[in-house]
């Protein structure tokens, strides 16, 4: 395949890409962060100012705080750590379930096998290989 040819259709794949709603799912960091209670808060320190000519900080804190990825080794033993994932594992259709009025409504919400058949039967079968992701609004806490 030409150069020329690879570079036409990555352009039309961008612009499909851009012609999409795009949410931007980002959270401010700090140690006010979400993050597990045996987890200390995180800390940052700057390490340069511009007066030394750049800004630079240090950031202090467990791979699990706030928003991330979980690697597959995370809970299994034996299984890939996150720069073992390949870059296209990572694009994924997304299916989003909305149960932030019943977190809302209690603190110890859990989502189970029910709540996701009770959205299939409103919304369809998630197919194999989607990224199910549960909206909970926590982060507006």
């Amino acid at each position: 395949m030409s150069t020329v040819k690879t570079e036409n259709e990555l352009l039309k794949a961008i612009e499909v890409l851009q012609s999409k709603e795009w949410v931007d799912l980002t959270h401010t960091f700090g140690p006010d962060s979400p993050h597990f209670s045996a987890f200390e808060d995180a800390e940052i320190e700057t390490l340069f100012t511009h007066d030394d000519g750049f800004f630079a900080q240090r950031f202090n804190f467990p791979g699990q705080y706030g928003t991330h990825i979980d690697a597959p080794i995370h809970f299994v033993r034996n299984q890939r750590y996150l720069e073992e994932l390949e870059l296209k594992e990572l694009v994924l259709p997304l299916v989003v379930i909305d149960k932030s009025k019943e977190a809302d409504e209690n603190n110890d919400f859990v989502l189970s096998v029910e709540d996701i058949l009770k959205f299939e039967a409103e919304h369809g079968t998630i197919e194999a290989g989607t990224f199910v992701a549960l909206r909970t609004d926590w982060s507006k806490r």
